[in-house]
């Protein structure tokens, strides 16, 4: 496991140099945070809930007043008809969250998939929804 930070240009890649950086980490999760124009990575195996922010050029951790339970392999994607991201489920976790940019909130739908890890969440720019696949 590293903590060092890449950035692919469609044709090489090319690693960016940073003062400051979450620790390495695995199964975590990040999705673009239409509200700060960056990167928000969740959590991660045996990482604690933690949250940062990736801006292009450093990493910075910000502390939310609500934080949602630490987990690993959950699914996060950017809903960029909200401006949120949205987070769900994980290793033991079955519940919903968004990022509002500055905020965790929890959410109760109505309707949600069966509790899952490890599933595939992307933005659908088409239908302007967020569309999760498969897990375990």
């Amino acid at each position: 496991d590293t903590n060092d930070t890449w950035e692919y240009n469609g044709v090489d890649w090319q690693q960016i140099p940073t003062t400051s950086a979450p620790a390495p980490r695995r199964a975590s999760e990040m999705a673009f945070d239409p509200n700060t124009g960056s990167l928000v990575l969740f959590s991660g195996y045996f990482q604690g809930a933690d949250t940062w922010l990736f801006d292009g050029l450093n990493w910075r951790q910000v502390f939310p007043t609500t934080v949602p339970p630490a987990r690993y392999d959950h699914a996060m994607c950017s809903d960029l008809l909200r401006e949120r991201v949205v987070m769900f489920g994980g290793e033991n976790a079955n519940d919903t969250w968004e990022w509002n940019g500055s905020n965790w909130l929890l959410r109760t739908p109505l309707t949600r998939p069966a509790a899952r890890f490890d599933p595939y969440f992307v933005w659908d720019e088409l239908r302007q929804r967020s569309l999760m696949f498969g897990g375990v």
